[in-house]
């Protein structure tokens, strides 16, 4: 899935580069937009009582995007094991599709009690979900390489 935005002005630092801390709201706005594009957003597993914590992440900083740029953010579903999941990200300038940042998060689903659930047993419509978002992302890995 792709999720499209503008740098904006606040977001640069001293040296006229977009902080390094922005990416990692990047990838949280284009993960909350992919699950609202899937028809299960934020809130509906609020609704639910869950949420999903950000439970690993990493981001490989490549090149600078800078003010005005727009950014097209890339999101798989890269590992899904019932239970945790993994997204991975890339961020590329819209202009000349160059990469600027890789990265990826790790997360599982919680309850109201804070412990982790077993997605695949308690929440198959979630699980369904996951699965066809996988292999969603295999395929568009595959069609990239």
């Amino acid at each position: 899935m792709m999720y499209t935005r503008s740098v904006h002005f606040y977001e640069i630092d001293q040296m006229e580069i977009v902080h390094h801390s922005r990416y990692i709201l990047y990838f949280e706005e284009a993960r909350l937009d992919a699950m609202q594009q899937l028809g299960f957003g934020y809130e509906r597993l609020m609704e639910m009582g869950l949420a999903s914590p950000v439970t690993g992440i990493s981001c490989e900083y490549i090149q600078p995007a800078r003010y005005p740029d727009v950014l097209d953010i890339q999101i798989l579903l890269r590992e899904y094991d019932g239970v945790r999941f993994c997204f991975a990200y890339e961020v590329r300038r819209q202009t000349d599709h160059a990469l600027l940042c890789r990265g990826e998060t790790k997360h599982c689903l919680i309850g109201k009690a804070g412990l982790p659930v077993r997605i695949r047993t308690h929440y198959p419509e979630i699980h369904a979900l996951m699965l066809r978002w996988l292999e969603e992302s295999a395929q568009s890995a595959a069609s990239v390489q």
